[in-house]
């Protein structure tokens, strides 16, 4: 036994010996396995865990002085107990939720940023969304309130055309109402996203909105909101509709304009990051930029023989980098390619390695400890696979871009391009695709064809275009490079319009498990970044985690958060009761995240296996009855409700405060009000009831049995 020990002892310290320059790359990963550790539990942690963890970690390094391995595993340690910590202090100091009025309310604050919304139909007008900062309610229950230490995101009225801009102080009449429950258990956690951003929830406003202090405004937060509104407004004068829409998310960063067909036609075909400004549009602007300056120095005589021309392109590529960044919102992604290129251009400026694991991991590590929570975050799941896989990707075909770099034909030149974009797309593509999948529940199998064709349009007339338009806004300028962009928008637009109507240009896939994505992390590491052939060992462990959908057992009975949405599952069709605006979301997110069809519940009443007395329904699901109560036991005979109870193993029972069954196992309107959404499995033995609440447990971001947050108490005098 010790002789086996051993002998994997010495093989794992050969590996570690092979890799040791990628070592440093596995530092992001193991943080964002101590991050996943303190959100998996369904009870807030301690400090036990990790405090154990980090000492344990020191010791083996202290103590073991020759072992590669032990090292590594104690620095692996202290690592994930890091990403813990870090997390656990992330959730705790972020301000409780308030307490948001369940009626109309006054309420005042200043503007930190206002955003276009697309319409909510075909035909209708595009409506403004203002984020609040600073809110206070003006009623009697929270008359001398202390302000919000969250912000209240408002969607006006579409006629309300007062003129407004960040910094403003303005008064407006809402409704209001928190992060909604997730639509299933094991569902998008918005209260949890909520948590994290900042958010105390979202309303509507039932009048115009009033003007009452318009603040002066500085180069920050609200500063950098009304430049980029400026910038939008000019754009829109030029380019109208949807050609318009997707310049302003370019340019700076405004999505609110895009209706849900263009949405829906770029996610079909694999276009969608170019409306998400990320690393793409960031190394088209400092690329152009530099081009752009490197050969006017040259030009210049005096310039080209006596300044540093090479470093002052790349500081001015920079800095235009920046400006671009923080004009499109500073979004993780993009702040994510902002580190990347500043580490970029710091080793071109010093003759070092432009690009490597190194400094991929290390922005990652400074976002990770800056923000934990982020580890949850599709963006920056998305952008770090890409990017590693862009990294150890072209590592293999270096040699091979180096014979097809020393060739001077304009041939030899084309194919060169050709192969690095169809590269770029199917490393990156390639590496996102089971985050896609998992996030997204659609797979777009043609996303290669529609890259090769669309990024060197947006690299030569989309991107350039906007820079020149930028820098040319302030002297009114812009209008021949906007219409230059309107030509290359158009056609990107029209490609993914014909990629959409290709034969299976999207798959549907089902829900993933929570365990996917970081399986999956820890396989695509391992893919690259170890040298020896034991590399090979982490597909297995992909397959995994791509076939991992379809080894979910899916419930039989969704029940909505609020009971007033019902959906039973028979094969690959969801039967679902009738719902109302506020259940649609939820109605669309079940057939879409387990890849089912919908159906009208009241097409069950002419099955064989359904028997009905007025509104008191008894069906057998995957082998077991199952009673359902619509608007009341009054309706049925006594009889027939005596026998249905009786036969039911489970009752649902939507009508308000009315008793359905003396037995035990009932689920009503009460339930779903202090639990939120259930799953129920009927097919296994014994059928399982899942909560919303027995899924995520007691967390700082699930609301108490009915709770909407921590009331608004006014401050006493002494206060």
């Amino acid at each position: 036994m010790k002789g086996f020990a051993s002998r994997i002892l010495e093989e794992a310290e050969r590996i570690l010996a092979e890799s040791w320059r990628r070592l440093p790359a596995w530092m992001p990963l193991l943080w964002c396995v101590g991050v996943a550790i303190y959100f998996r539990p369904r009870y807030e942690p301690g400090l036990v865990f990790p405090l154990v963890f980090l000492g344990a970690g020191l010791l083996i390094i202290l103590l073991k002085e020759r072992a590669c391995v032990t090292r590594c595993v104690g620095l692996a340690m202290i690592l994930i107990a890091g990403g813990f910590l870090g997390a656990r202090w992330d959730a705790h100091s972020r301000p409780s939720m308030p307490y948001l009025p369940r009626h109309a309310v006054e309420l005042s604050g200043r503007i930190c940023g206002i955003s276009l919304m697309a319409p909510r139909a075909e035909g209708q007008a595009a409506t403004r969304r203002l984020r609040l900062c600073h809110a206070v309610f003006h009623d009697w229950l929270n008359d001398g309130m202390a302000p919000l230490r969250r912000d209240l995101l408002i969607r006006l009225k579409p006629q309300d055309v007062t003129p407004l801009s960040s910094g403003q102080i303005v008064r407006v009449r809402a409704m209001l109402r928190p992060p909604p429950w997730p639509v299933y258990p094991g569902a998008r956690d918005l209260q949890r996203e909520a948590w994290f951003s900042g958010e105390a929830g979202r309303g509507y406003a039932l009048g115009s909105v009033q003007p009452m202090v318009t603040e002066r405004v500085l180069f920050n937060r609200e500063g950098v909101a009304t430049l980029r509104e400026k910038v939008a407004r000019r754009i829109v004068q030029h380019l109208s509709g949807q050609v318009g829409a997707i310049a302003q998310t370019i340019l700076c960063g405004e999505t609110g304009g895009l209706s849900r067909h263009t949405r829906e036609i770029y996610a079909a075909s694999g276009l969608a990051h170019l409306l998400a400004v990320a690393g793409l549009h960031l190394g088209l602007v400092m690329g152009f930029t530099l081009f752009l300056l490197r050969h006017a120095l040259a030009l210049w005589p005096r310039a080209a023989l006596n300044w540093p021309c090479r470093e002052i392109a790349f500081g001015a590529a920079w800095m235009v980098g920046t400006c671009y960044v923080l004009l499109t919102g500073a979004h993780l992604p993009a702040l994510r390619s902002l580190g990347m290129a500043t580490l970029i251009v710091i080793a071109l400026m010093t003759g070092r390695q432009a690009l490597s694991l190194r400094s991929w991991a290390l922005v990652g590590m400074a976002l990770l400890i800056a923000r934990p929570s982020i580890a949850l975050d599709v963006s920056f799941q998305m952008s770090f696979a890409a990017v590693l896989a862009l990294i150890t990707g072209y590592e293999k075909l270096r040699p091979l871009m180096r014979r097809l770099h020393y060739r001077r034909d304009v041939l030899a030149k084309m194919r060169t391009h050709l192969v690095m974009l169809t590269a770029t797309s199917f490393f990156a593509g390639l590496a996102t695709l089971p985050i896609v999948a998992a996030h997204f529940n659609v797979v777009q199998p043609w996303f290669i064809l529609a890259n090769i064709v669309a990024v060197p349009i947006a690299a030569i007339f989309i991107m350039p275009m906007g820079v020149m338009a930028l820098l040319t806004m302030p002297f009114h300028l812009e209008a021949g490079f906007l219409q230059v962009m309107r030509y290359g928008i158009s056609s990107i637009n029209a490609l993914a319009e014909w990629v959409t109507h290709f034969p299976i240009a999207q798959i549907a896939i089902p829900h993933a498990p929570a365990w996917a994505m970081l399986a999956y992390g820890v396989s695509l590491c391992f893919l690259c970044l170890i040298r020896s052939t034991w590399r090979l060992a982490a597909l297995p462990g992909i397959a995994v985690v791509v076939v991992s959908p379809w080894l979910v057992t899916r419930p039989d009975i969704f029940v909505s958060s609020d009971a007033a949405l019902i959906g039973v599952r028979r094969g690959q069709a969801l039967y679902l009761t009738k719902p109302g605006f506020m259940q649609k979301g939820a109605a669309q997110k079940w057939v879409d995240d387990f890849s089912l069809k919908a159906r009208a519940f009241d097409d069950l009443r002419h099955d064989p296996e359904m028997d009905c007395d007025g509104d008191l329904c008894l069906l057998n699901v995957a082998g077991r009855d199952v009673l359902f109560n619509f608007v009341g036991p009054h309706r049925a005979s006594t009889t027939t409700r005596t026998a249905f109870c009786a036969r039911s193993l489970i009752k649902i029972n939507v009508a308000p405060a009315r008793p359905l069954c003396r037995e035990a196992g009932q689920m009503d309107r009460f339930h779903a009000w202090r639990d939120g959404a259930t799953a129920i499995y009927m097919a296994v033995s014994p059928p399982r009831l899942v909560t919303d609440r027995s899924w995520r447990g007691a967390r700082l971001w699930v609301p108490s049995n009915g709770g909407q947050g921590v009331p608004n108490l006014p401050l006493a005098p002494e206060e």
